[in-house]
């Protein structure tokens, strides 16, 4: 318990900075109130959106994601949780981080897609390369980062691409790293990367 509390301040409490969350994982209607919360009282100097969230949010600002990756959000699409990611992206505007391109599955491969270049009629798998490389850069000059939830469809053959860039950037990074959930904690036992963070958190 007492290694959990020292984490979780390191993090949340006074953390080094820059300070960065990272926020994916399959669903994005609790994305906001978090954004909010990180951001709003400093314990953020910024927030990658990633996974479903990431697209999410890039609907919100006016990316026309597609017919496909919309349905994979439907349940959460409701007004309100829309309207949230609307205010989100008013409120702190340079400080929310989305991705420039998505990765689909095209012809059995693996094909990124830039954000303008929107939309297409496969399902957005992955945040795409262009994108990972910019996360990884912001993610790499981090003192204190955190990740909840994976950038995209982890079990599936080249799609884990994502996932594997930022939490590899956040090991790399030297600083305070912290991942909380389980499907991010078995990203990184996947990854071979779980003994290299600072601390793998499963009430995050």
């Amino acid at each position: 318990m007492a290694k959990e509390l020292f984490a979780l301040n390191a993090i949340f409490g006074n953390p080094r900075r820059p300070s960065v969350f990272i926020l994916g994982g399959a669903k994005f209607g609790d994305a906001s109130e978090m954004i909010d919360h990180v951001l709003g009282s400093g314990m953020a100097d910024s927030v990658i959106l990633v996974g479903l969230a990431g697209n999410a949010f890039l609907l919100a600002r006016g990316v026309d994601i597609g017919e496909a990756s919309r349905k994979v959000l439907e349940d959460e699409l409701t007004p309100d949780n829309m309207q949230a990611a609307k205010d989100i992206l008013d409120r702190y505007g340079q400080k929310v981080l989305l991705p420039v391109d998505v990765a689909v599955e095209r012809d059995g491969k693996r094909v990124s897609v830039n954000i303008g270049d929107l939309p297409t009629a496969e399902p957005a798998l992955d945040i795409g390369d262009a994108s990972a490389e910019k996360f990884r850069k912001v993610i790499v000059s981090s003192k204190t980062c955190f990740m909840s939830g994976p950038a995209g469809m982890i079990e599936k053959d080249g799609f884990e691409t994502g996932t594997r860039v930022i939490m590899t950037a956040m090991v790399d990074s030297g600083g305070q790293s912290v991942i909380g959930g389980g499907h991010t904690g078995g990203a990184a036992e996947r990854f071979d990367l779980a003994d290299r963070f600072s601390y793998v958190s499963t009430c995050l």
